[in-house]
């Protein structure tokens, strides 16, 4: 309510000055709710913390506060609409049963991707012209999300979670294989979904965008942000990097900023120093990256076709190795399992069949499957495409668990 007031009056006030004010107050709201909801205990825990060293001893009243479902997913929807129409990029949307459906589309609510106001608005007030095309695309992507979810994710978080829950009783290797494991699972959960998203929109005439483009075969970070939970890294360059780096364009500082918003990215997950360490180190990895792309070693690397497949390999290993502060508990927690990988690490199949065997061997089998499924077009268009809907269904009732795990991505 706040943000459709504030953009009316955005749209409607001739004055630069007023218009500021509406904007700052839909801005002020819209954080304010994340904040209080995502960080206040977070913030009060680590400043308490704080001033208890200078012997300042405060007695903050803790509140166990229910996290509201998607809240980050649409907090950052609605604020794009506010800060859209005060550049006047988009004209304010008068009608409040239309933008109440952009912010609470049912299908991206709750985990995406993050549609921006001039995308998804128009399409909300066409008449539905649902082709068979449209039908047939939908179900195939409800059902490539189903797969992911059900038989991928489902299947490799039970090896996952047994290592991770035994972290002191497992060897680097084993850990080095749920390290490596993790970003499947992460990729096969948070796309499954969306795959469902798009799909389910497709059936009702919506559009939705893409967010995933084969994210985890990648050169460098750079790459691999681009192409990964797209609808946020868009929008974080669009609202926050773009403006920064127009204030100022030093290398110095596009470096900063670059940290920066992977700092946010890493934040906007969740109150946890284990995030905070995640974009800090994603984000010090892609200055680096940038500074090594322009020698003379890194381009004889990408001019040849194997060397560049390692490249790709050993960005993957990075990736896995930051992986292990979005799973951690905390930073005790994952540099433990970061020392035992670096440490212990071998190739020895015993070691890696001696516990938890039966998971690990069905999380390879699916993550195999998975890796199949890059072969498929965009458009999810197949020669036989009844075959494509039966195979799926198979592999679905045959190896999907019914584990009733939720969405990873909910929690955010």
């Amino acid at each position: 309510m706040v943000d459709f007031y504030a953009g009316l009056q955005i749209g409607k006030t001739p004055e630069r000055r007023k218009k500021k004010w509406y904007f700052l107050m839909s801005l002020f709201v819209n954080l304010g709710f994340l904040f209080y909801f995502k960080y206040f205990h977070f913030f009060t825990e680590n400043t308490s913390l704080i001033l208890s060293r200078y012997n300042i001893f405060t007695d903050f009243t803790y509140y166990d506060i229910l996290l509201p479902v998607g809240i980050s997913f649409y907090t950052f929807q609605t604020l794009s609409y506010t800060i859209d129409v005060y550049h006047g990029k988009t004209e304010p949307e008068t009608h409040l049963g239309y933008f109440a459906l952009y912010v609470a589309y049912f299908p991206q609510l709750v985990a995406g991707p993050i549609e921006r106001s001039y995308r998804l608005l128009p399409q909300l007030k066409r008449e539905p012209n649902v082709i068979t095309k449209d039908v047939k695309y939908a179900v195939n992507k409800i059902l490539l999300g189903f797969f992911k979810k059900l038989v991928v994710a489902d299947t490799v978080s039970q090896y996952v979670d047994a290592i991770y829950a035994n972290v002191d009783g497992t060897t680097g290797t084993q850990l080095y294989w749920a390290a490596f494991l993790f970003p499947v699972q992460l990729f096969a959960d948070f796309s499954g979904y969306t795959d469902i998203a798009i799909g389910s929109a497709r059936l009702m005439g919506v559009k939705l965008m893409e967010n995933f483009k084969k994210p985890l075969w990648q050169e460098n970070h750079i790459s691999y942000w681009a192409n990964w939970h797209i609808s946020l890294t868009s929008w974080i360059r669009d609202y926050i990097f773009i403006p920064l780096s127009n204030y100022n364009r030093s290398p110095g500082a596009l470096m900063l900023w670059t940290i920066f918003i992977l700092v946010l990215i890493g934040v906007w997950h969740g109150a946890n120093w284990t995030f905070i360490v995640f974009g800090v180190v994603n984000g010090c990895i892609i200055v680096i990256q940038r500074i090594l792309r322009k020698t003379s070693l890194v381009k004889a690397i990408r001019s040849n076709s194997i060397t560049y497949q390692i490249m790709k390999y050993f960005n993957l290993n990075l990736l896995l190795l930051e992986a292990v502060y979005f799973r951690s508990v905390d930073l005790e927690m994952a540099h433990k399992v970061q020392w035992k990988i670096i440490t212990e690490f071998n190739l020895n199949f015993h070691e890696i069949l001696s516990l938890y065997k039966d998971e690990f061997v069905s999380a390879i089998g699916v993550s195999l499957l998975l890796w199949l499924t890059v072969f498929f077009k965009p458009d999810l268009k197949f020669k036989y495409n009844w075959a494509y809907v039966v195979t799926m269904l198979i592999i679905i009732v045959l190896l999907g668990q019914n584990l009733e795990n939720q969405f990873i991505y909910f929690q955010f």
